[in-house]
């Protein structure tokens, strides 16, 4: 009985480390060049990058190293001081990460109309 016992306390400590991963992160870079980096996807996996901002669409694809981190230039994005950019990046295998810059708005309504 002990060690029954003691296998299942084995089993349950393992068990998490065993297929636990973090979640994938996605996080803007440099805002011009648009440069986003992202990590904890599955390694090697592809990935496909979607930029909005305003009217403006991009895509684009990456492949994650094999540590499952990478690091794409999406070039030119217009985003003005009033509109944020939302960035998405979905692997084939399922992962999926969001960013949006800038993270916090600036005061967009002139002075004079509040």
């Amino acid at each position: 009985m002990r060690r029954v016992l003691l296998l299942i306390a084995l089993l349950a400590f393992a068990a998490p480390a065993t297929g636990a991963r973090d979640r994938p992160t996605l996080r803007v870079v440099t805002p011009k060049p648009f440069v986003v980096a992202g990590r904890a996807f599955a390694p090697h996996e592809r990935i496909r990058l979607t930029v909005v901002s305003g009217g403006f669409t991009r895509t684009a694809v990456a492949r994650s190293s094999s540590s499952g981190s990478f690091t794409s230039n999406l070039g030119t994005v217009p985003v003005s001081r009033c509109e944020r950019a939302f960035v998405r990046a979905r692997g084939a295998l399922g992962d999926s990460a969001t960013a949006r810059y800038p993270v916090q708005l600036p005061q967009c309504m002139p002075a004079s109309a509040q």
